[in-house]
């Protein structure tokens, strides 16, 4: 900032509308947050004795993620077997941005298309090890990977001509 009075006190900062007089004259500063939004204010007293305010809203989320496939949890993947060609697929995000291709999926290394920025989906599969994958790029910019291993073991068995 330049022109600020040099005056002690000419620069405030308000979290919540509350002062902060910690903060006073500091031009940069770090404090934790919970989750959650505040409303964040710097009053600046410059050197023609004019006064300025500005305002914004800081934005704090969890970014707390899994996902699940047909309900088994991402993590546990490589110790369950699936039987049902027929996979479901569910993304529990919080803090996901809403920008366009935050939300994508692979399998196998390669990004599934259909169920980009999906929070849920399901797809057929055949008999075999699938490495999947699900990115995620939360609200703060911050971005995350995780995977697992989905093991199918479809069969299918054809009768003919049952007889007791």
């Amino acid at each position: 900032m330049e022109g600020i009075h040099p005056a002690q006190g000419s620069l405030k900062w308000y979290i919540d509308n509350t002062l902060q007089p910690n903060l006073t004259d500091s031009l940069t500063w770090s404090q934790n947050f919970a989750a959650g939004n505040y409303a964040i204010k710097m009053s600046v007293l410059f050197e023609d004795e004019t006064t300025k305010t500005y305002e914004g809203t800081l934005k704090i989320a969890t970014c707390e993620v899994a996902f699940y496939v047909n309900n088994v949890h991402y993590e546990s993947l490589g110790d369950t077997l699936f039987c049902n060609k027929n996979v479901y697929f569910k993304a529990d995000i919080e803090g996901l941005s809403q920008e366009t291709g935050s939300l994508k999926w692979y399998i196998g290394g390669i990004e599934y298309e259909e169920a980009r920025d999906r929070l849920e989906w399901n797809r057929e599969f055949e008999t075999g090890t699938y490495p999947i994958e699900m990115w995620v790029r939360y609200e703060n910019g911050k971005e995350e990977t995780l995977s697992g291993i989905l093991k199918m073991e479809v069969f299918w068995i054809k009768m003919r001509n049952v007889r007791y």
